[in-house]
């Protein structure tokens, strides 16, 4: 593992666990992501090929179709996301994504994010082949956070408890084709960090940008085959007290089609991050209180039955 201006480290050496989480640490402190390369496990290598053929499948299915498992229509956060579904984006001028959502089997008991997930039954082993890619997901990113809870330990968070319900959730993103927008000036998805613990993006084309303040220039970060971008998000900047800031990145409007497909790895939803001089940061409310900017379906849901309390993260 180095550190250089393409940040990487070996698949082999998380999934053995021979790494040094402090090295680990110092990359993201100074980049706020890092490539996890050479990644060989089937369950990724294979499957992943299998997860871009069903994304393919599902999102040329007809509008009607799709809109059929709306998630505004949902029980829990689990469903297809229009380009209607605009977030509240000063850099987004247009939306020119859709998606598909989904969480665990079930998720948190009680919570209000927590449902079944849906899927079209139009695409062949649609079910299958997404949750099989999100169990491997699950599994690399439990692996990484409990090399990350044991470094701040003062947390005092088992990982087996704190990860049995988590808030995590897959994205399946498709960037439709579109006439571009002058370079720089707009943006496929706007500047923004991710709200959960940390995120692994499987992505088929370039266009992610990246910047560690709102003063820099933003710096492109490179697809690279057989490999996921760990992103850093809210939730490990809280519990590293800041060490390890959240990043800031987004999707280049260039006009062509791309896929990718982001795991948000999390916490329980009822979990509680120690932060010195300051309330305990709870994982489910933050969630809720970022995704509501993003949804339009999610705010007026919440604002009947829940009334979430912004957190502050450290910035």
């Amino acid at each position: 593992m180095k550190i250089q201006q393409v940040p990487v480290m070996e698949y082999k050496d998380i999934s053995t666990g021979h790494f040094e989480v402090s090295q680990f640490i110092e990359i993201l402190k100074k980049f706020g992501h890092i490539h996890i390369t050479n990644i060989i496990d089937p369950a990724f290598a294979i499957g992943s090929v299998h997860l871009k053929r069903v994304a393919q499948q599902l999102f040329y299915l007809p509008d009607e179709i799709k809109m059929q498992f709306y998630i505004g229509n949902s029980d829990g956060h689990r469903g297809y996301v229009p380009v209607t579904e605009k977030g509240q984006y000063a850099d987004e001028k247009d939306r020119v994504y859709e998606a598909l959502d989904i969480g665990p089997a079930g998720g948190a008991p009680g919570w209000i994010l927590s449902g079944e997930n849906r899927y079209p039954r139009q695409v062949l082993n649609a079910s299958e082949v997404i949750d099989r890619y999100f169990d491997f997901s699950l599994s690399l990113g439990r692996l990484i956070t409990s090399a990350l809870i044991s470094h701040y330990s003062h947390h005092e968070i088992n990982i087996v408890d704190a990860t049995c319900n988590p808030a995590s959730q897959l994205r399946l993103i498709h960037y439709l084709s579109h006439e571009p927008e002058e370079i720089q000036q707009a943006s496929s998805m706007g500047a923004h960090t991710d709200y959960e613990f940390f995120t692994l993006l499987l992505q088929d084309s370039p266009g992610l940008f990246y910047r560690m303040n709102n003063n820099e220039p933003w710096q492109a970060i490179p697809a690279m085959k057989n490999s996921l971008l760990l992103i850093a998000g809210d939730v490990l900047e809280v519990l590293s007290n800041g060490e390890i800031r959240s990043l800031i990145h987004r999707v280049l409007a260039n006009g062509d089609e791309r896929y990718s497909f982001a795991f948000f790895m999390n916490f329980n939803p009822d979990i509680h991050l120690k932060r010195p001089g300051k309330p305990d940061f709870n994982i489910g409310n933050h969630l809720i209180s970022q995704l509501t900017r993003d949804f339009p379906y999610l705010r007026s849901k919440i604002s009947a039955t829940y009334n979430p309390v912004f957190e502050e993260s450290t910035k």
